[in-house]
């Protein structure tokens, strides 16, 4: 029962979007953040390159793609995220759990058929026992 709960409840969250406005404003932010360091740094990259200081020039440079480069790592990681029941690297083995879930409920189907298998058995049993004594009698 609690599987089967907890089951629906993943697919419940798997079918749940984010609205697209959101999507879209996050996406927009990003960009625009990336647009902004790039153009700020662009502007201090041509001043300290006509000082013909390159120390300064190569830190604004690796700061320009190191920055733009985490947003958007962070925005696709995101959307990676997303879908965590994918065939992504990071998304859980879904086919692993499926052959958890699918040798746990046969071995459960299995001991139950058993498990009614004998205690038929054993009825059956009491009751030719109770028609011999009645034949006996």
């Amino acid at each position: 029962k609690h599987a089967g709960d907890g089951l629906a409840s993943a697919q419940a969250y798997m079918d749940t979007q984010l609205p697209f406005p959101y999507v879209h404003m996050i996406t927009l932010l990003v960009s625009l953040n990336n647009l902004s360091v790039a153009m700020i740094n662009g502007l201090r990259f041509a001043i300290t390159l006509d000082r013909r200081d390159t120390a300064s020039c190569c830190a604004i440079l690796f700061h320009t793609v190191l920055v733009c480069a985490l947003y958007q790592g962070l925005l696709r990681l995101c959307a990676f995220l997303t879908d965590v029941l994918g065939d992504d690297i990071i998304d859980f083995p879904i086919l692993e759990f499926q052959r958890q879930i699918y040798d746990t409920c046969k071995s459960l189907a299995r001991r139950t058929y058993d498990f009614h298998q004998l205690h038929r058995n054993s009825q059956l049993g009491s009751v030719e026992d109770s028609a011999a004594k009645a034949v006996a009698k």
